[in-house]
């Protein structure tokens, strides 16, 4: 058997037992990077997820601020032009002759019938105005005509300041809208209009009582949105406290319940009014409820008023969770179509990968049984050891050649085979053969068929990826030829000595006659 056949085939049954060792080492090293590749995969979707989530949390919120802007710029202006409402009407009444002469003829005259008249003409002035009340009052505060009994005079601070100041001025004036404890309108807003041609200064004015739970709050509690938290509330600066002066939606509130110090009240309003929050700008806060909640707020011009403008924040954070389920649905879906597509392409892989391992070690397979049958029928003696010196391979004339069977020769050294002086000669050239030399020596070996003279060519033995993994020997028995060569040699001689001695000529001719 060629050397260098033998060499390549005995490498194919060392690495043959490898073979489904490394092919399970590569199946766990591919799986271990798709697992590492499938978790990287999922922290980038949740970091993703995560980044969306919060960016739909941050837009739904800005959203929200822009809506609340909207409403809060839109009820400022339904409550000033409440404010302002009828005052057309009393810019024309504040120089009106027919008020100012039935005044003077009742009050200065004594005309009862012209009284009369008058608290007639008031209460249709009440009627046309959508009024709750209508007073006809002095410069001292003091009631001269209404359609019910009022107190007198009139006491609120607010009233009768502006009073002051219309009959003044000669210029009819609006209150704020105030509160007044235990009165038939709880809040309110007075418009005072000065007659004019009573006399200068004006000497009465008629007071027209506005109730704003008649138009003001249905307007500010109609919901602009459905399904909605949004509210809409009027404050104002009492003193040292901050109020609400309209009526709450969701806790059925009325105007003036809730009355808390300007100091140490978190409400919006209250920081507006400290200078901590900017108007129109939105801010997290709690509200009269103490619920969490996005407001803003904004003065109501001409007036020392307030809107605050509000929504729950878990209305937020629901419409954010709406969106919210479909970026988690839709990045877990992602993860599981790539995560399964990629799973299936290296299933594939991996079953082309098999497919081509099996054929490997089918050829591996026919070239071992190929070596086998030579190796059992071949005389050459056969051995492949590993780097340690241990056989790994050893035919059965090779076994003969010690005495033993192949199995028992497997894993043993030379030590264990031959005496010391022979183990150390083949030893040296097994030891150059393992540096990568091929070499042929004539080793002469005690075998229990006697002695025996062996020419032995070894090599290098290399795995498929070339690696040296040991040395591989061919042994042929040269015993025999060398016997015959011996006495070849010797019959040469006795003829040599013979022919010397005679005296004879001798030729030698071949068959045609011609001598050689």
């Amino acid at each position: 058997m060629p050397p260098k056949a033998a060499r390549k085939a005995a490498g194919q049954d060392a690495t043959h037992a490898s073979s489904g060792a490394y092919g399970a080492s590569r199946g766990w090293a591919t799986n271990r990077v798709w697992w590492l590749w499938m978790v990287a995969l999922i922290l980038t979707a949740a970091a993703t997820a995560a980044a969306l989530i919060f960016r739909e949390h941050a837009t739904q919120r800005s959203q929200a601020e822009l809506r609340l802007q909207a409403i809060a710029s839109y009820r400022a202006a339904q409550v000033e032009a409440w404010l302002a409402r009828q005052m057309s009407l009393a810019y024309f009444l504040d120089d009106s002759t027919l008020f100012a002469d039935l005044f003077r003829k009742w009050h200065d005259d004594g005309d009862f019938a012209a009284g009369e008249l008058l608290r007639s003409r008031l209460v249709d002035l009440r009627q046309s105005a959508d009024a709750a009340a209508v007073l006809l009052v002095d410069a001292r505060g003091t009631v001269l005509v209404s359609e019910k009994p009022m107190p007198s005079p009139a006491t609120e601070p607010e009233l009768r300041a502006t009073l002051q100041a219309a009959l003044a001025r000669g210029e009819s004036l609006h209150t704020t809208l105030y509160k007044a404890d235990g009165a038939d309108v709880p809040v309110r807003k007075d418009i005072v209009i000065p007659l004019n041609k009573t006399g200068v200064p004006s000497r009465v004015a008629i007071v027209m009582r506005m109730d704003p739970r008649q138009q003001l709050f249905p307007l500010l509690k109609e919901a602009l949105l459905p399904d909605d938290s949004t509210e809409s509330l009027l404050w104002r600066r009492v003193g040292d406290e901050v109020m609400n002066l309209s009526d709450t939606r969701l806790a059925g509130g009325i105007a003036g319940s809730l009355q808390q110090p300007l100091a140490t009240s978190q409400l919006v309003a209250a920081q507006l009014l400290r200078g901590q929050v900017q108007a129109g700008r939105g801010v997290d806060a709690l509200d009269y409820r103490g619920m969490p909640v996005l407001a803003t707020a904004l003065p109501v011009p001409g007036s020392d008023l307030f809107v605050v403008t509000k929504t729950d924040q878990s209305d937020i954070q629901r419409k954010a969770r709406a969106t919210t389920w479909w970026i988690v649905a839709g990045a877990t879906l992602l993860v599981f179509l790539v995560g399964a597509g990629s799973r299936l392409a290296m299933q594939r892989r991996q079953l082309r990968d098999v497919q081509r391992e099996r054929e490997h070690q089918r050829q591996r397979l026919e070239s071992l049984v190929l070596l086998q049958a030579i190796a059992k029928s071949s005389s050459d003696s056969i051995v492949a050891q590993d780097l340690q010196g241990r056989y790994i391979f050893c035919n059965h004339a090779a076994a003969r050649s010690v005495g033993r069977t192949p199995e028992q020769v497997l894993g043993l050294c030379n030590e264990n085979l031959y005496d010391a002086d022979t183990a150390a000669a083949i030893s040296r050239s097994d030891a150059q053969a393992m540096q990568g030399q091929t070499l042929a020596v004539v080793e002469h070996l005690a075998t229990p068929q006697g002695p025996q003279e062996v020419l032995a060519t070894k090599g290098p033995l290399r795995d498929s990826d070339g690696t040296l993994i040991g040395m591989l020997s061919v042994a042929r028995d040269i015993s025999e030829m060398r016997r015959a060569e011996k006495a070849l040699h010797d019959s040469e001689a006795l003829y040599r000595s013979v022919v010397e001695v005679l005296n004879e000529g001798i030729f030698v001719c071949d068959p045609s006659g011609a001598v050689i």
